[in-house]
């Protein structure tokens, strides 16, 4: 039998604590309720309804480094996450969200069932874990859209 090595988990205490605070913005500000998944099991961070839970989606959360345009060929997520929003996409009949902490806001693109995005072979190089490097899309500046109030809601959690 081959064995499978598997990724190791890299978020550290802080990711984890950025990821809780865009959940409790968005559930604030979406009126949503937004609940923690396995992603081994799942590929995707969230599973997300409305208050009245008539309507379901699935959403995968990154905190990027740069600016949401800086990069004019795109951001990239990996394939199996995107195909993985899709097929919850399809399964749900409500778009999935790839939600985005960048450098200037709180991003979101929306992925449905059938999104098709361009594919390329990378990834982190900086870390030398076995699967940094694999297929991902591109996804370029002008299909994020901005999520109003993120700057102002945080300035207030400051002040608190």
């Amino acid at each position: 039998m081959i064995a499978v090595k598997s990724k190791p988990k890299l978020e550290t205490q802080s990711d984890v604590d950025i990821k809780n605070l865009v959940k409790k913005f968005l559930m604030e500000d979406q009126s949503c309720k937004i609940h923690d998944l396995y992603e081994r099991m799942y590929y995707a961070d969230w599973f997300c309804s409305n208050i009245k839970e008539t309507r379901y989606w699935f959403s995968e959360f990154k905190r990027r480094h740069i600016s949401h345009d800086q990069y004019p060929e795109g951001t990239i997520l990996s394939l199996h996450k995107y195909l993985r929003l899709r097929e919850y996409s399809m399964f749900t009949g409500n778009p999935s969200q790839f939600v985005v902490l960048f450098n200037d806001g709180l991003f979101y693109h929306t992925v449905r069932s059938d999104n098709k995005q361009p594919l390329s072979f990378q990834g982190r190089n900086d870390r030398g874990h076995d699967g940094d490097v694999e297929p991902c899309v591109m996804i370029v500046p002008d299909q994020f859209s901005r999520v109003a109030g993120w700057k102002e809601w945080m300035a207030i959690q400051r002040r608190n």
